[in-house]
């Protein structure tokens, strides 16, 4: 009697060998690029009373006592804008010294493209003693995704 060897089990083997290596050249790849784009890194949170929804948003949005604070790159405004923000671009470099002359003492809806240059205004608004700021939560994308109109 002749005894063969089963070779699924090394194909198999092989498979999980293969996954592996994927797995950890994709961790790699993507532990690096969150170490190279601070921008993109996981501290751009604020706390949860600085978020806010689409609707929350949309409705505090209508009140004259609130300002909407867009900070995405002039060439994202240009496409969509949301009438009556003001606009000032999170990467120009003159973008603190923008917000220093904006009064404190208003309430401000700020929002970037995707919510993560606007979490980081609203951290950088609040430690220059800004009182109200709110940051809509996944950005502009979110405000689209939940059809809302630009103006």
């Amino acid at each position: 009697m002749k005894y063969t060897t089963n070779p699924i089990p090394r194909i198999n083997s092989m498979l999980f060998t293969l996954l592996l290596s994927f797995v950890v050249a994709v961790t790699t790849f993507t532990t690096g690029i969150a170490q190279s784009t601070p921008a993109l890194a996981t501290d751009v949170s604020t706390d949860d009373n600085h978020n806010i929804d689409v609707a929350t948003f949309d409705a505090l949005r209508k009140n004259k006592d609130y300002v909407k604070l867009d900070v995405r790159a002039s060439e994202a405004v240009k496409m969509n804008k949301l009438g009556g923000s003001v606009e000032l671009d999170f990467s120009d470099p003159s973008f603190a010294s923008d917000l220093e002359k904006l009064d404190k003492d208003k309430h401000y809806l700020v929002f970037s493209e995707h919510g993560l240059k606007s979490a980081k205004a609203v951290q950088m608004m609040a430690k220059m003693g800004f009182g109200n700021v709110s940051n809509l939560e996944g950005g502009f994308t979110s405000w689209m995704a939940a059809d809302r109109p630009p103006e």
